[in-house]
């Protein structure tokens, strides 16, 4: 054994050390299995032909002549275990929180074609009754067409919804649609602009505000009822609501978002391949990550992606056509999320992103369309529409991930995890978006390594804004609130952050229990109007 893992947390592995003699062609099968198994973080190769890379594993070498003998010596480092379990999931019972969303009736498919999940009970928990009903009327038809084996339950207690739970998943949207609208409308007064205003900038803080009381209830109520289970998120801001659970609680959890594989099948698609074809590494935090190595078959495709890009754009991705002219590797989740993260699409110059395609988030479309989307579920509800292909995938990959838990597969998803030593030169314990294996053991982060320098920079300094943005959140604190609206690049001046902030508190104000009246009530500073856009 060498010496023992460094990495915060009581849940430690140690590192151990292989040395395997073995033909090339053997190698080739080792290799994989030993990355499955932990983490490769060193290698040392003796041959004498020219080195070149291993198909899928690119910082292996290899001997081009197949046979000869190799001597590696592998450090494979088992980190931590972020929520060991004793034994995976023992029965398969799974809650979701806020299952009135559009989200629910996919999850659900997915779970009615699972032989895994066969026999499972599924709870259904929403404060709006209304919606409540809608999803369990359809979700008990989908499961009666489809005949499957699984029992719908529905309730609006959330401590009866946690009862024996194993899984719970949380889709939630504090407030709803129409104090989104005051997201959107009231930083726009000051200048900055949001295509989707859930994750950073002004938008994103304010809903951290109001969703981080309401998550960590949940998460405490799990403590109390289901401590064993595991929690699933899907609300936004992710990477905000993973830090203030991690913070507060003991509970199990994994962030989970379906942005990279839509990148990815995109990618695929302009390629002239299948996703299924393709691996790739990738690593960042929830709604810019960096795709680092791609291949399809074991070969680089970043070479002719890169030739295929050097003169026009991937087809509706302008800013992130740009971003990978610029450093090298393609950021996801596409150009609405990613141009919230930088100060240079959103602006005046841009017609508000305009010049890019892109536009500021319509709330009030969004309601319309919601309210045409509920037509259609009751419709499909009542049996008066057909429901469609019952077989078809989510796109969500929740449901998989609980079989490989149930299963223990081992299965390597991208999830939302504290960094410990992963991406060595972003901070360590910080929420990122990367790779991990998933099984009966919890969730084993793999070693990407370090990103490139610029990358890293950026993605550091969204870390510490967001990380303050919780910190804001979880105590009620107006100056550290001021402090990260401050951080966002797209605020304009000291003065706009400071009213822009008591607005978006005020218009907030019934769902953030943790700010104290004086602080929602405070005269802001100045008795100019706010810039015109």
């Amino acid at each position: 054994m060498g010496r023992p893992c460094t990495c915060r947390g009581s849940r430690r592995r140690g590192v151990d050390a292989e040395s395997i003699t073995c033909s090339v062609n053997v190698l080739e099968r080792v290799i994989p299995l030993i990355v499955r198994a932990g983490t490769v973080t060193s290698s040392t190769v003796s041959m004498s032909s020219v080195p070149e890379w291993v198909p899928g594993t690119s910082w292996l070498p290899r001997s081009r002549a197949a046979g000869l003998p190799v001597v590696v010596t592998v450090i494979v480092l088992r980190p931590c275990i972020i929520g060991r379990g004793t034994g995976g999931i023992s029965t398969s019972r799974i809650t979701i929180i806020g299952a009135g969303s559009h989200f629910t009736p996919g999850v659900l498919r997915d779970a009615m074609n699972s032989q895994t999940l066969s026999g499972s009970r599924i709870t259904l928990m929403d404060l709006d009754l209304e919606s409540l009903k809608l999803t369990t009327k359809l979700a008990k038809r989908m499961v009666q067409e489809r005949n499957a084996d699984l029992e719908i339950e529905a309730t609006t207690d959330r401590k009866v919804a946690l009862k024996s739970a194993d899984s719970v998943i949380t889709t939630i949207l504090v407030g709803g649609l129409g104090v989104c609208k005051t997201d959107i409308d009231i930083p726009t007064k000051y200048g900055v602009y949001q295509t989707v205003g859930d994750t950073v900038g002004p938008g994103g803080l304010i809903r951290a505000f109001r969703t981080i009381p309401a998550m960590v209830e949940i998460a405490k109520d799990m403590g109390r009822i289901c401590p064993d289970a595991w929690l699933f998120n899907y609300s936004n801001p992710l990477t905000c609501l993973s830090i203030a659970v991690r913070e507060t609680t003991d509970v199990k959890m994994m962030g989970l978002c379906h942005g990279i594989r839509g990148t990815m099948k995109t990618i695929a698609t302009f390629l002239g391949t299948t996703r299924d074809r393709m691996n790739y590494l990738a690593a960042g935090i929830n709604h810019l990550t960096w795709i680092l190595d791609m291949r399809i078959s074991g070969k680089d495709c970043y070479p002719k992606l890169r030739d295929m890009l050097k003169a026009a754009d991937l087809p509706g991705w302008p800013i992130s056509s740009k971003l990978f002219r610029i450093f090298g590797y393609f950021p996801s989740p596409g150009d609405r999320h990613i141009a919230e993260f930088l100060p240079y699409f959103l602006t005046d110059r841009t017609e508000k992103g305009a010049k890019y395609g892109l536009k500021l988030r319509e709330i009030d479309r969004m309601m319309e369309d919601k309210r045409e989307r509920t037509k259609m579920l009751q419709a499909q509800a009542d049996g008066s529409q057909p429901l469609g292909d019952l077989t078809a995938f989510s796109g969500e990959e929740v449901i998989r991930i609980i079989e490989s838990i149930v299963d223990n597969r081992n299965a390597e998803f991208v999830v939302n995890i504290p960094n410990e030593g992963f991406v060595p030169n972003l901070p360590r314990g910080a929420i990122i978006e990367t790779h991990a294996l998933v099984g009966s053991h919890g969730m084993r982060g793999i070693h990407i390594g370090n990103m490139p320098d610029a990358l890293a920079a950026i993605t550091h300094y969204r870390i510490i804004q967001q990380e303050l943005t919780t910190k804001a959140a979880l105590e009620g604190d107006r100056l550290l609130s001021l402090q990260a609206l401050l951080l966002d690049p797209m605020v304009g001046s000291v003065e706009d952050a400071e009213s822009m902030l008591d607005e978006l508190l005020r218009a907030s104000s019934r769902y953030l229990p943790q700010f104290e009246d004086s602080a929602l009530r405070r005269p802001s500073r100045r008795s100019e109007k706010p810039r015109k856009s």
